[in-house]
């Protein structure tokens, strides 16, 4: 079937910001495994978006929109109900977490029958200024949504409530990664150390956008006290954001910068799981992270904080710490756990495949899930530009 056939489902994936990981991750990831000659994604991203849209999406099929962002709400609604109504859409699907509502209201306005208010995140009360704000927009969840959806249990009963959750309204999508790209690479491992002047010392890694959520100064007092007991190692930080600049400054107050490796945004990612040692990720809260899949399938033990869904946890190897216990006992579960042999990193991708983390799996049941949307409604899609 040709990409302009009539029968072409064109969704509208508003994700916000454009940033490495995150949401944009989550949807790029089932875009990669959608079937284009069926279902094509149009994103619907914000004027302020950090990085330009990605020529991998663009070259599938996809077409990029630019909004105002959520703090011009009024323009922004006015932006999306044209745009929703010019493209006759059946599908709007709403990833801005607690801000959907007026993403839906748009798409309600502008006639669209399925309209998906979707959740990835959860919340913690010490952002407290944050937490507030969230708790009372927890009520618009699901305003103007005829369907609902979350990336797990803990996301879907903390944003849609237990009663909804319970009654089997919320469809549950794992944030699903393609596990062959997240295998153990001995050969990515050694070169990369080598590039990176790590050579066989112990290399602690995590990845996330320097924000307030990911704790990274906690990172940090994990890392000296590790280099207390192994003064070669090293930590290696990936991602952008806000609080980069503060983070460094941080680690050099700290006198650990000479072994800690800020090294941005990165296209290999994958690879960089494989020369890590140990994934530590002590978030203050997250809904599912999609780096904590990612790591196990390349066969690292896992740090998360007891403020991570379990629902993440895959194996034997990921462990879950309070944030109230000292810096050390955290070193202590590293240095009991880690470094791995390099035969039981090669397990990690067995442990994701076939499960719900699989995108073979759960790329399947979002297509699905578009088209039975679309046969209850009645609606036709068709190609408009």
């Amino acid at each position: 079937m040709k990409k302009n056939d009539m029968s072409v489902i064109r969704v509208a994936q508003v994700i916000g910001k454009l940033a490495d990981g995150g949401v944009e991750a989550v949807v790029n990831n089932y875009y990669r495994h959608t079937d284009t000659d069926h279902i094509q994604f149009d994103y619907y991203i914000d004027s302020d978006s950090e990085k330009p849209p990605s020529q991998e999406m663009i070259d599938r099929g996809a077409r990029y929109f630019i909004v105002p962002p959520s703090r011009h709400p009024l323009r922004r609604i006015q932006a999306l109900t044209r745009l929703f109504r010019s493209k006759s859409y059946v599908i709007v699907h709403a990833h801005m977490n607690t801000l959907n509502a007026p993403v839906l209201y748009a798409a309600w306005r502008a006639g669209v029958p399925v309209r998906i208010s979707h959740n990835h995140s959860t919340g913690n009360a010490s952002e407290w200024k944050r937490a507030v704000a969230k708790r009372l927009l927890l009520a618009t969840g699901s305003w103007f949504a005829t369907s609902r959806m979350a990336c797990g249990e803990a996301a879907g009963r903390w944003f849609f409530g237990d009663r909804l959750f319970e009654s089997g309204s919320v469809c549950v999508l794992p944030n699903a990664i393609d596990v062959s790209r997240y295998r153990f690479d001995p050969v990515s491992r050694q070169r990369l150390r080598r590039e990176l002047g790590v050579n066989d010392r112990l290399m602690v890694g995590h990845a996330g956008r320097f924000m307030p959520q990911k704790n990274h100064a906690f990172v940090l007092r994990i890392f000296k006290a590790l280099l207390e007991r192994k003064p070669d190692a090293a930590l290696c930080l990936v991602g952008d954001g806000d609080l980069r600049d503060q983070i460094k400054a941080q680690a050099e107050q700290m006198g650990i910068a000479g072994s800690v490796y800020f090294l941005g945004s990165r296209s290999d990612l994958a690879a960089l799981y494989s020369a890590m040692d140990c994934f530590l990720l002590p978030s203050l809260y997250e809904g599912l992270p999609l780096v904590g899949v990612e790591a196990q399938a390349a066969g690292l033990p896992c740090f998360f904080s007891k403020d991570v869904s379990r629902e993440v946890a895959l194996s034997d190897e990921a462990m879950f710490i309070s944030l109230n216990e000292s810096p050390e006992k955290w070193v202590e579960a590293i240095l009991r756990n880690a470094p791995l042999p390099q035969e039981k990193r090669t397990e990690g991708e067995c442990r994701v495949r076939g499960t719900v983390f699989d995108l073979d799996v759960s790329g399947k049941a979002l297509e699905d899930f578009y088209r039975a949307q679309c046969q209850l409604t009645g609606a036709q899609s068709p190609l408009n530009f």
